[in-house]
């Protein structure tokens, strides 16, 4: 993906900007930089030197920001892609996570009753280890919920006010070694919820939950010792292929 990304990128920047100018701008900050070594014994020159520099620096930034703007929404779908893929761990069997509903509304009438507002219903393999906890102030109803064994399972979320009129809502959970997706929120009907957390069909507009959420672990990479997020191993590779294909297809960055 990194190789993907770049590759793409540099297609983008040598048809969205100016090379020639940017190339120039480049030149200029060049000779600023060898103007404030010379000039470093007089002070005057030093500040036109810097300066110029300044205003060399702000040119290039207008000439980069039109390729930028061309893939930023392309690079921000592509971002909360991968990290559904490689943001989030795979629940083994035998550990546990908790279900998370928010409510567009609190409905708390019941607070202190013995039937909570929602209640959560698991497939064999997957099982409910506690009634639901609902949190007033939080709009958020939660259970605790183990694994018995690897698969794809549907967890189903009822709303029950007013009784008995209850709606349901499906949540897919994923158990398993590969590396698959595993969106951890349910998005609402809105667009930007959507294209913040893809991967999971949205709720209904009408719904009265806007976001179900599952506590996938956090996946990190171990490199050089460490372990990082994706994001950053991305970063790396992405700049560094971004530099070794400039320089192979002398393109002005």
């Amino acid at each position: 993906m990194s190789l993907i990304t770049a590759g793409v990128l540099l297609v983008a920047f040598k048809w969205t900007s100016n090379q020639r100018a940017i190339a120039e701008t480049k030149r200029q900050v060049h000779a600023g930089l060898f103007e404030l070594r010379l000039f470093q014994d007089d002070p005057r020159l030093m500040l036109r030197a810097a300066g110029g520099l300044l205003a060399q620096q702000a040119r290039y930034l207008r000439y980069a920001f039109v390729p930028m703007l061309w893939v930023s929404l392309p690079l921000s779908v592509l971002f909360a892609h991968l990290d559904t893929y490689y943001g989030y761990d795979s629940l083994r069997p035998g550990q546990t996570a908790t279900v998370i509903v928010h409510a567009r509304a609190a409905r708390d009438e019941r607070a202190g009753a013995s039937v909570p507002v929602m209640t959560l219903e698991a497939p064999a393999g997957v099982r409910v280890e506690t009634p639901c906890v609902w949190v007033p102030g939080r709009q958020e109803g939660a259970w605790r919920i183990a694994v018995d064994r690897d698969g794809d399972y549907d967890l189903r979320v009822s709303w029950n006010d007013p009784a008995p009129a209850a709606r349901t809502f499906t949540r897919r959970l994923r158990v398993t070694p590969a590396i698959v997706p595993h969106p951890p929120i349910t998005p609402s009907a809105s667009i930007w919820s959507q294209w913040l957390h893809p991967g999971e069909p949205p709720l209904a507009a009408d719904a009265p939950i806007d976001a179900i959420r599952v506590t996938y672990p956090s996946r990190a990479i171990g490199f050089a010792g460490l372990e990082w997020p994706w994001w950053a191993v991305f970063f790396v590779l992405t700049t560094v292929l971004l530099l070794f294909g400039r320089s192979l297809l002398r393109i002005n960055i």
